[in-house]
């Protein structure tokens, strides 16, 4: 209840203040680490006072109504992979909100369509074409994405992964001879052979599990089973590991995994935030958008397919720990980064203050 009044009063001060005309949207408040990194980087670095995150669906409410009166002039789409072909309520948002004459914005946000519904050019397909065709800016994660918008009509750049945004050199820890005799993981539901791919983890963890101390990070509640199956295979004892829980906190995420011997993940941005933090890091193809992730910053040969057999997973982590500097690549994130802050500057500041 009382979460309930403080964003009712968040969002009717949003309303009341004139100043505040940027409405970030994404896929916010799903306990979620990576949903919840694009949102603190978005209102981070746009200016202060202006923006305000929310979290569409497809009914209208009253606030909507009274958001609608107001001089809301911008709708900035800043999350995960939110232009896809499955449920059609950030679609149906969206549409609301350009039926407003909302400037619509897309920053670094993905796109993924079955190669079905590109070729038979599904509803879904062609409502967000049309939205991606009527946008202002239209910037995103990665390549993959950039033809795919392509395909759709769209004129679009590369912005990268909202991710880079958190790019703090406080944070990176360049020093790999002193890292900690500690390794993160994070385990999830894989979309694929679930329980092949736990007993992959299993077959390699019982080796690695010898010589190191192992940090479990589980960065949404989905996380959590699989972790625990996995756990109990190797027949870890509580002396070997410890589980965090980072659903909201992109910074301490980073700091927790900065000084670990290296991080292997399966969730893009608990192996993505790791690579912003400098940690020496691999992670799992297990969607396309991996690929979309890495490529902006030179990084795909650190990425595994789901189909790895324990031994070559094996042998990945061993050419980690024997060259640490090969997976990562501070340099070209910071580049990202700063490019991003630059785009941002142009949209959002720049222009307001000309």
């Amino acid at each position: 209840m009382i979460k309930k009044f403080l964003r009712f009063k968040e969002l009717t001060n949003f309303i009341c203040d004139r100043n505040s005309d940027i409405e970030v949207f994404g896929m916010y408040g799903q306990s979620n680490l990576g949903d919840e990194a694009m949102k603190v980087a978005a209102l981070k670095f746009l200016p202060a006072g202006r923006a305000m995150a929310t979290v569409g669906n497809s009914r209208v409410s009253l606030l909507d109504e009274l958001i609608q009166r107001k001089n809301r002039k911008t709708l900035l789409v800043a999350g995960g992979t939110l232009i896809h072909g499955g449920d059609t309520a950030w679609l149906d948002y969206v549409e609301h909100r350009a039926n407003q004459d909302s400037r619509l914005v897309f920053l670094g946000t993905g796109i993924s369509f079955l190669e079905s519904q590109i070729s038979q050019k599904s509803d879904a397909y062609m409502r967000w074409s049309a939205l991606l065709s009527s946008a202002d800016v239209v910037s995103l994660r990665g390549p993959l994405s950039c033809a795919t918008a392509d395909k759709m009509g769209a004129d679009a750049s590369q912005f990268g992964d909202f991710a880079f945004l958190h790019f703090d050199r406080e944070i990176v820890f360049g020093n790999h001879n002193l890292r900690s005799d500690r390794i993160g993981l994070n385990i999830g539901e894989c979309l694929g052979n679930q329980a092949q791919h736990e007993q992959l983890w299993a077959c390699v963890l019982k080796k690695y599990s010898k010589l190191f101390y192992i940090e479990f990070f589980i960065v949404t509640p989905s996380d959590i089973l699989s972790t625990l199956r996995v756990i109990k295979m190797v027949g870890l004892d509580k002396n070997q590991y410890t589980i965090h829980y980072c659903y909201d906190n992109p910074k301490k995420y980073m700091k927790q995994v900065s000084k670990l011997k290296f991080f292997i993940g399966l969730k893009l941005h608990a192996a993505g935030l790791a690579m912003v933090a400098g940690t020496p890091t691999l992670m799992f193809k297990y969607k396309e958008k991996a690929s979309d992730f890495v490529e902006p910053i030179f990084m795909t040969h650190s990425l595994i397919e789901l189909t790895i057999s324990a031994d070559e997973l094996s042998s990945r982590f061993d050419d980690l720990l024997q060259n640490p500097d090969k997976y990562t690549n501070t340099k070209a994130i910071e580049g990202v980064f700063v490019d991003q802050k630059k785009i941002i500057d142009k949209l959002f500041i720049k222009k307001t203050n000309n």
